[in-house]
Formats: structure tokens, sequence, C-alpha cells
């Protein structure tokens, strides 16, 4: 069982405000099974397939009664959970993989790979109060790969590209309601991303390699909409209309990801420094506020006194840089920041101030 409380600050103290519970079991069963055929001495192609069979057995709460006594399913969540009913679901889904790796030379090959596969519905969305068995739709998730592969002397690249969808994912909007503390939209999204990865490694001399890798890529929604009415304390506070994100970026996703490191390997003794570059993002789907792009250093050193005992320290955020990772992820959509005056206290998650590691490891 999982219970989850809102609880604001008041002059008097913390007052409860909501109360959230998950009771239940999950079953899933599995089967798999994949093969790899050599069509010829440059050709090879693989197959895979998966099928799961899911049973979620639970109660679900309620917080308000009808007139005539029967649960209200629209009821906003309350620290007063009146009753629950109870429910008992069976789903199957399946996916399946095909690839091809073809060697163009003795020093470079390409591949292809499609891919279907699925988000597993999971007992947190048969539990909201004002289930509706037509909003737990089909997830399906789609991958198409491209990529080439290339290595010779002291030079290796890697580079693919690939598209990828996933259809109706299960989304909660947290609101910020002054009556009733933060509530919860049930809503679904669809997305596809265009994206482009790569990495390239080249030794300059025998102890000296340098490593530059990154993704490039483009993430949005294809269909999101939440409405207010599918929460009575939220439509009561901002009226009945309906948020639409749909085109707009993922939350929390840069455009462009990029490290450059280098790596000193001198017998027993290895050095390492790296420089990585994350674009900036969107703290929520109404691109609300950008978080900007910011720069993090690492470095770290090793001595392996045997090939079973190595003594490791590093440093993360070498140059102590100070970055937000996301926004306040319970409300941002919600939130007007052109009358956010200067100086007013945000929720965000940093990144963690310049910080040292150790490690003594044995291997048997």
């Amino acid at each position: 069982m999982l219970v989850t409380t809102a609880t604001p600050t008041t002059a008097n103290g913390r007052t409860v405000q909501t109360k959230t519970t998950v009771i239940g079991d999950t079953r899933a069963l599995s089967l798999y099974g994949g093969d790899e055929w050599k069509i010829s001495e440059k050709l090879r192609l693989d197959l895979g397939l998966r099928l799961d069979n899911q049973n979620v057995d639970g109660r679900r709460p309620y917080y308000g009664l009808l007139a005539n006594g029967s649960p209200n399913i629209s009821a906003a969540s309350s620290p007063n959970i009146l009753g629950y009913t109870d429910y008992n679901i069976t789903t199957t889904n399946w996916a399946a993989s095909i690839g091809a790796n073809y060697k163009v030379s003795p020093t470079a090959s390409t591949f292809v790979r499609v891919t279907k596969a699925y988000n597993m519905p999971n007992i947190g969305d048969y539990n909201a109060s004002a289930y509706n068995p037509d909003n737990i739709k089909s997830r399906p998730v789609y991958l198409a790969e491209v990529g080439y592969k290339y290595a010779k002397n002291n030079l290796g690249v890697f580079a693919s590209g690939s598209y990828s969808t996933i259809k109706n994912a299960s989304l909660t909007i947290n609101v910020p309601t002054t009556a009733a503390g933060l509530q919860s939209l049930i809503a679904f999204g669809s997305t596809r991303t265009w994206s482009a990865e790569w990495e390239v490694s080249y030794k300059l001399v025998k102890p000296l390699t340098l490593r530059w890798t990154g993704t490039v890529q483009d993430s949005r929604y294809t269909d999101y909409s939440a409405p207010t009415s599918r929460n009575a304390a939220v439509a009561a506070e901002y009226g009945d209309r309906v948020y639409s994100f749909t085109g707009n970026r993922t939350e929390r996703v840069p455009s462009l990801n990029t490290e450059l490191s280098g790596t000193l390997d001198i017998q027993k003794f290895n050095l390492f420094v790296a420089a990585n570059y994350v674009g900036n993002r969107f703290t929520s789907p109404a691109e609300s506020y950008k978080l900007p792009a910011y720069v993090v250093m690492k470095a770290g050193a090793g001595y392996n006194f045997t090939k079973t005992l190595a003594f490791r320290v590093w440093a993360d955020n070498l140059t102590n840089a100070r970055v937000l990772t996301e926004g306040d992820v319970r409300g941002d959509q919600f939130r007007d920041f052109a009358n956010v005056a200067p100086g007013t206290l945000m929720i965000g998650r940093t990144l963690l101030q310049r910080t040292f590691f150790g490690s003594l490891a044995y291997s048997f």
C-alpha cells in the first residue's frame, strides 16, 4: 500500500489537505524468444518477440458520495477517504524487433532496426478515483534506427539516426489550488522524437585518447490535452477549460547534449577529464519557463595496484557551476513568470556543488 499526502505550511504549522492511497497487487507473465540468421558473410538478420500478460487486483478510493449514497468518483481528493471499490483487470501486450547488420568492409559496417514495443499500464493508472476504462488506451511505442560504425588504426566512429513515437502515455499534471491543496489532473499524451547520436574516439599518442560524444534531438508532444473537468477542485478554481500542450517540446529534454573527454593511461596509472554541455530545457510541457544551458566539468585519477586491486578518486562539477537541472514540477505550467517579482522564492532542483569521491575496489 502506498500513501501520499500534501501538507502546506501555515502560520499554525502543517495542515493535511489531500491524501491518496494505492492498494493492490500486480502479476505479470512473460514469454519471449529471439533468433539470429547469417544470410551471408556480410549480412546478418536478427528477430525478437515478446508477449506479456498483466493482472492488477486492487481497491480504488473515493472521497465523496452522490445524493443517492453511491460513490462520487469526481470528488476531489482529501484527507477523508470514505471508502473503496474493488477492481480486477487483465491486459495482454506484445512487442517485436527486427534488425539487420551489413559489413561494408573490414573496417566499416551499417545496421538498421525497427521495433514495436509498449508502455504497460500500472497500478497507479487504475487507482484514480475518477477512473474511466475508456481512458486506459493502448500505449504502443515505435522505434526505427539506422547507424554506421567505422574503426581503423587510431580512429573509431559511431553514428546513428532514429525516430521514435510513444502513444497515449499516462501523465499526471499536479495543480496547486488554494482551497484543496495540490490536486492531480489525469491526462494522456503522445510524443515523437527525431534524434542523432555520435561517438568519435581518437588515440593521439599511445597513452592519450580523446572521445567526443553527443545527441541532437527534437522531442515534442503530438497530442496532449488535459480538461479541468476531470477534477472538481481544479475546475472550481481554474474554470472549465482544456489545457493543450500539443506541439510543445517535452519537458527537461535538451536539444543538444554533448561531452568531450580525454583519458591518459600510463602503465598502472590513469587520468581523465571531461566537459559536458547540456542545452536549454523547458521546466514543463507548457513551455512556461526555459532553463539555460550549462557546462559541467569532471575529472578523476586511478591506480591499479594489481589485476584485482584498484584505487580511484574523482570529482564531479569541478568548476562548482551553479545550475538548475529542473524547475518546479508541481505547477510551473500554471504560473505566470512574467509577473513573478525578482527575488521571489522558487522551487527547483540544483546540480550538486563540487563533490569528491574515492574508492578502493577488489575484484575476485
